[in-house]
């Protein structure tokens, strides 16, 4: 008898216990002029196994550019299942200032919704996801900032320059990867101020 209560446990909580990965979409989003080369890993997983990408201005009205990236990643754990564990680092390339930072946000619904991960001046990282109109697809016009919810920020922290990872960003941006500089202001304006701008003295 115990066998069979731990087969039918087995059999009708396997979906639960032994799905051990999720969908998730992702896109990205910086300031007018303002690139950024940038790292992902979500829950561990390298969403980007061939090097760097770009994030880039995605227009003054909404924060996702609309190049979103779909992929797999591994349950946070069996108890933290809609956690996601994020590990980013990134280096603007008008600058060449990197940062890192990592945070855990909660995303109850299915991921492929989608999920944007928008980079703003002094190392801020802000993560957005669709509001429930968007989600249903009944706006009936393009979208704006208001209709994004804010599900994290974080201030990132400084990379120092003789570090490795830094030295990793510093060779791709050194090498142009995945942009196209012509379109590029050689001094472009500083982005906007964000929530990690110090107050000037």
């Amino acid at each position: 008898m115990a066998g069979l209560v731990l087969w039918a446990a087995l059999w009708f909580g396997g979906s639960f216990v032994f799905n051990t990965s999720r969908s998730i979409s992702y896109d990205t989003g910086a300031p007018r002029n303002w690139p950024v080369l940038y790292d992902l890993h979500l829950n561990g997983a390298d969403m980007i196994p061939w090097g760097f990408e770009i994030a880039d201005w995605t227009g003054d009205t909404s924060y996702a550019s609309g190049g979103t990236i779909s992929g797999s990643i591994p349950r946070r754990s069996l108890f933290n299942r809609s956690e996601i564990e994020v590990d980013v680092r990134w280096m603007e390339w008008a600058t060449g200032q990197a940062w890192t930072a990592q945070m855990v946000i909660d995303h109850p619904e299915d991921l492929r919704a989608g999920i944007t991960f928008h980079f703003a001046a002094d190392g801020q990282l802000s993560v957005y996801r669709p509001n429930a109109a968007l989600r249903a697809g009944g706006l009936g016009r393009q979208a704006t900032h208001d209709d994004y919810e804010r599900l994290a920020r974080v201030c990132g922290t400084a990379l120092p320059e003789n570090s490795a990872l830094f030295a990793e960003l510093a060779d791709a941006r050194a090498n142009n990867v995945g942009i196209d500089t012509a379109r590029i202001p050689a001094s472009p304006p500083p982005p906007p101020p964000s929530d990690c701008t110090e107050p000037s003295q």
